[in-house]
């Protein structure tokens, strides 16, 4: 299987858009923090599984930095803006699930 690499988590970040085009660099900046954090963590669970534990602590110590950039951000946008980025980052993940589960069935 095909890991995903930083690149490919921030792929996603970059398509957010704000409703009020004043919040667009705040809202991309949090995208990218969300989206750090997930990559943090699933990097942290491969390290778990391969019980590289520094590797581990790594992961760790990086998902906690991102999530408070990630909660530092949403202080500083309005509540709609925080909503819609939300809802825009749900729908594009599933969208990249079902295109990825799709092309794993095929090429099996």
């Amino acid at each position: 299987m095909d890991l995903l690499t930083k690149a490919d988590y921030l792929k996603v970040a970059d398509q957010l858009t704000a409703i009020n085009p004043r919040w667009q660099k705040q809202v991309k900046k949090w995208g990218q923090a969300m989206r750090l954090v997930d990559y943090w963590v699933d990097e942290g669970f491969r390290a778990e599984e391969m019980d590289f534990k520094r590797a581990h602590q790594i992961a760790l110590n990086n998902e906690e930095k991102y999530f408070d950039r990630v909660q530092e951000i949403e202080f500083s946008l309005p509540k709609r803006e925080i909503t819609n980025a939300v809802r825009q980052l749900n729908n594009k993940l599933e969208c990249e699930v079902s295109i990825y589960n799709h092309y794993t069935v095929t090429r099996l």
